[in-house]
């Protein structure tokens, strides 16, 4: 792999564009689309504004104990400034080439060859089997689990029956495993690719990896916010037949 070494260091994203070859070759040498790296441009007064603002209304259906609207403002507007935020990040980056590295070493412990770059940490070569040719891997903001994280981080915390500490330990528990779960339909995708070729490519990723994604995120879903909740749901009407019952 020191051929790699002739790579332009700008940092850029590259897809495969072309299907059905085993000619994937290296920049200006395959048919590789090559695209500049999106640059996040963050207005700091704008956000700031937008901030101040949304902190305000969520105050005020606080303390108006307006439950319902605090809650979808909180969560939506806390989802999305929070995205705005970490866009562009050490954060978003750290994740991204964890997520990058970590797949690299267990796909090699698997047997399945893969190579990183120095100055692209976050994208990974795959060896394809059936083709013996590489396929490229950019692991971005939407693979990367951080969408998912902030909207489900968003829901917790705002979620007005769950008491601090419970907010914080399902917050915690809700990051690791979005982000466990992602690594999985990551892995599932290149292990489909490496084994079928790159023509599975589209199938692997817009179906077999979202559908798994999806199935594991519903069963979070459930077991962070919707079981509680019905528990609590239940426990409520207990209580008020029991109150009920006595005053009868």
């Amino acid at each position: 792999m020191e051929d790699l070494n002739v790579y332009p260091s700008q940092p850029v994203n590259f897809y495969l564009t072309g299907i059905g070859s085993a000619g994937d070759r290296l920049p200006d040498y395959g048919d590789i689309m090559w695209t500049p790296f999106p640059v996040m441009v963050k207005n700091k007064l704008s956000l700031t504004a937008v901030s101040i603002f949304w902190i305000a209304v969520t105050v005020f259906f606080y303390r108006h104990r307006i439950w319902l609207f605090y809650y979808i403002w909180g969560a939506v507007g806390f989802t999305l400034l929070l995205v705005s935020f970490l866009r562009g990040s050490f954060v978003e980056y750290q994740l991204e080439h964890q997520a990058a590295m970590f797949l690299h070493q267990l796909l090699n412990y698997f047997d399945i060859e893969t190579a990183v770059f120095d100055r692209a940490v976050c994208t990974l070569l795959i060896m394809t089997e059936v083709d013996n040719s590489w396929t490229v891997l950019n692991v971005d903001i939407e693979n990367s689990g951080l969408l998912e994280m902030c909207i489900l981080l968003g829901l917790i915390i705002f979620y007005p029956p769950y008491k601090p500490t419970r907010k914080a330990i399902f917050s915690l528990v809700a990051v690791v495993c979005v982000y466990a779960i992602n690594l999985l339909r990551l892995f599932i995708v290149i292990f489909s690719i490496h084994w079928f070729g790159r023509d599975i490519a589209s199938i692997a990723h817009s179906i077999l990896g979202r559908l798994v994604f999806f199935i594991l995120i519903v069963a979070l879903y459930w077991e962070i916010l919707t079981k509680p909740s019905l528990k609590i749901v239940r426990e409520n009407i207990e209580n008020d037949a029991s109150i009920t019952g006595k005053g009868t």
